[in-house]
Formats: structure tokens, sequence, C-alpha cells
């Protein structure tokens, strides 16, 4: 290939993706706005798995503290309105955000845009469970790996026990990393054909050896501090990422062909790599992931006995 036909097929790419940028920050939506300015932000993208929420919603509620010394949060919806949704923000004081089209991008995105003093920005997914100091421990944990310098952070996560990467550490810490290999033919990391992903017992295998949920989260807090760089495409169920880097970096993306699973997903975990900011692991916050699509089917007789002994405390 020529340098010209190289220089074309760059430019190109870069107009394609600004005007695909433009688009990501720009769409019909509707915003309840009961924020504080508070300079944390948590963001949750739901509207489907109302089963959950007992585990999920109710620890947020319970975890974050409204207020300016707290966190707002804001529910993200994208295409999808829900009375249920409606009635929990009201009742906890969250902020609403529905946009007209299913793009999880450009609620984010929106929703960032919408909460102008938020520094701090967490996206968590309905399916995700989290301990007490959930988010202030993620971010002393973002700050000193940067004080660390390093490396420059683009996102940080936390140990998410059902997830391509985070499994590891995690059945290492409750020591169930060789029964977990011999039944599951090995340990590898990816975000995709692994059984973390797409086998059901897979999945409850690990959140059996995740309970009782709370002494994990302190088993993980008690250990020496640890992180880990994530050296592939990650799940971003449950991430925390400065204002200022998701804006470098362009916010979050949707797919100009429409909903496409997992494209917001791919485009940060590419910019990141393009910017040189790398994606990271806290081994000291402990966090659940409630099942992946392919698991759905096989997990539907396990979750109504698993939530109950999820509730917050």
């Amino acid at each position: 290939m020529s340098w010209a036909t190289r220089t074309i097929r760059s430019s190109l790419f870069g107009i394609v993706d600004a005007i695909a940028n433009g688009y990501c920050h720009q769409g019909r939506h509707h915003f309840l706005d009961r924020s504080t300015g508070s300079d944390r932000l948590v963001m949750i993208l739901a509207g489907w798995k109302e089963a959950l929420w007992p585990a999920t919603l109710a620890r947020i509620a319970r975890f974050a503290p409204a207020g300016p010394a707290g966190l707002d949060v804001c529910l993200v919806c994208p295409g999808r309105r829900s009375d249920a949704l409606d009635r929990w923000a009201a009742n906890h004081g969250w902020s609403v955000l529905t946009t007209a089209s299913r793009r999880p991008g450009l609620g984010l995105n929106l929703a960032v845009a919408r909460h102008p003093q938020a520094r701090w920005l967490f996206k968590l997914d309905e399916d995700i469970v989290i301990g007490e100091g959930f988010f202030d421990r993620l971010i002393a944990g973002h700050q000193r790996i940067e004080d660390e310098g390093s490396y420059r952070l683009g996102f940080l996560a936390p140990l998410l026990n059902l997830n391509g990467h985070g499994y590891v550490p995690f059945l290492r810490l409750v020591g169930q990393d060789r029964a977990f290999a011999e039944r599951f033919q090995g340990l590898p990391r990816a975000c995709g054909g692994i059984p973390v992903f797409h086998d059901a017992a897979a999945a409850r295998f690990i959140w059996e050896v995740s309970l009782p949920f709370d002494g994990t989260a302190e088993l993980a807090q008690a250990r020496p501090w640890e992180w880990s760089a994530i050296p592939h495409r990650f799940s971003i169920g449950a991430i925390l990422v400065r204002r200022d880097r998701l804006l470098a970096l362009g916010g979050f993306r949707r797919s100009l062909l429409g909903p496409i699973l997992g494209h917001d997903e791919d485009r940060l975990c590419t910019a990141c790599m393009i910017h040189s900011l790398i994606m990271a692991c806290d081994h000291g916050v402990f966090a659940g992931h409630l099942g992946f699509a392919p698991q759905e089917a096989g997990l539907r007789d396990f979750l109504p006995t698993l939530i109950p002994r999820l509730l917050p405390p």
C-alpha cells in the first residue's frame, strides 16, 4: 500500500470517526434531575433485570450516600422507560436519564454532560453487586496507582468474580483456583470464548465460593493491596474513570449502524490502548457479577436462590 493510499484511508477513517463521535453525544432524551452537584457520579445502566434489583440497586442505595459530600446517582435507561425504576429513583433521590434510542454509550455520555461537577465517574450495570466502601476504596486505588507513576489509568475496575480477568485473582483469593481449573480445564483469561463467559456451571461454581458476599469483600480488603493491568479487551460492567480522561478518549461510543452489543466496550478499550492509558483491576475492592447473556438460561433456577443471600446488610 502506497503512502498516499495509507494517508487517504487514515483521513477517511478520521472523518467517519469524528462524525460517529458527534452522534455519540447527541440524541433525544429525557432527564429527571435530582443531582446535588457532587464530584462523584454513579451511572447505572438499567431497565431489563428487575429481579436482580433487591441485590444490586438496593446495595448501591445502601452504600452510595447522597448529597454534595456523597455521590450523585443516575439511572441510565437506553431506549426504555420503567415505572419500577422511576419508583426506585424517587425513593432514593436518584436522577433518571432515558434516551429514545437503545444505545448505552449515548445515554452514558448524556449523563456525564448533565453532571458537569462530577470528576469521578462510576459506570455500573444493573447486574453488579457491590459491598461497603466500594466507591471510596476504588477512588483511593485509582489515586494510588497513578501516584506510583509508572502508568496513567484509562479506567479502574474492581475485582469482579465473574469476569474474564478478575475471576483468576478472585479464585486465588478464596483458595479455589485449583478446583476450578481441574473442573473447567484451566484458568485462561479473555473477554469471551472461555467457561467464565458461556458456561452456567462455571458461574454457579464462582458464586457458590463467593458467599458470604460481605465476608469475601472484607477478605479482599484485608489482604496486602495489589492491582493488575488488564492485557485484553475488558467487559466494562463496573469501572471507575476520571472525567478528564473519559473526555480525552472521546467518551463512550455508539454504533452508527444501530445498537450493537459491546460496541461501547470495544471502543473504550481500543481508545485506552491508542492513548497509552492502561486498564487495571484493584484486587482489594471485591464486587460480583450475576451472569453473562449466554449463561442466563442455565442460571434461571439458581439466581432466585442466590438473590436472598445478597440482600444488603
